[in-house]
């Protein structure tokens, strides 16, 4: 991955079910590369922070005791569980990891996004929006076998094995804003 790409990560938290963190570049064009990703379940915030602390050192974007990156988490991630306790967004940020609430108001509209990018860019190559690394198991295993909701059929169903398929759909809305939108490395 070149280093003027934009990078980003996104991430589904589990909890019944695995869990999933998956790490991006944008190239010039605007495609999206998923690079690598972070199977996560039954963990505590601190060891799935130190897990990807050694992925992102792995990968170039550690720097001291913070993340270069950021990107966006399922909004479970800000919710406080009692009086006294950190949500989990707060936990992450104390151990150098910042992440933004992923744009969840409307699954269909990100599943779009994400169906766009499976297509042809826009630019007129015939490399999709989108491609995974074979390091990206779960994505490749998971997401061809999403169903649509049988309610809505422009909707994809909610539950079963689509953490990986949710985490991808949060990256999609994200990386429409464009690499402006994306967070330097700094």
């Amino acid at each position: 991955i070149p280093d003027e790409w934009a990078r980003f990560r996104s991430m589904d938290w589990g909890i019944k079910k695995p869990g999933v963190i998956h790490w991006y570049a944008m190239d010039a064009d605007g495609n999206v590369i998923t690079e690598r990703e972070l199977i996560i379940q039954g963990m505590t915030v601190s060891a799935v922070a130190a897990r990807m602390k050694d992925v992102e050192i792995a990968l170039g974007l550690w720097r001291g005791k913070r993340s270069l990156i950021t990107g966006p988490a399922d909004t479970q991630l800000w919710e406080k569980r009692g009086e006294t306790a950190l949500s989990k967004a707060e936990e992450f940020a104390s151990l150098g990891i910042q992440w933004l609430p992923a744009n969840k108001r409307s699954r269909v509209r990100n599943a779009e996004l994400f169906s766009q990018r499976l297509r042809d860019h826009e630019h007129g190559t015939r490399q999709p929006g989108i491609v995974f690394f074979d390091t990206c198991k779960m994505a490749i295993r998971t997401i061809p076998g999403i169903q649509t909701d049988p309610k809505d059929a422009e909707c994809p169903a909610d539950g079963g094995m689509d953490h990986a398929y949710d985490g991808v759909l949060y990256a999609c809305a994200f990386a429409s804003r464009g690499r402006s939108a994306i967070p330097s490395i700094t």
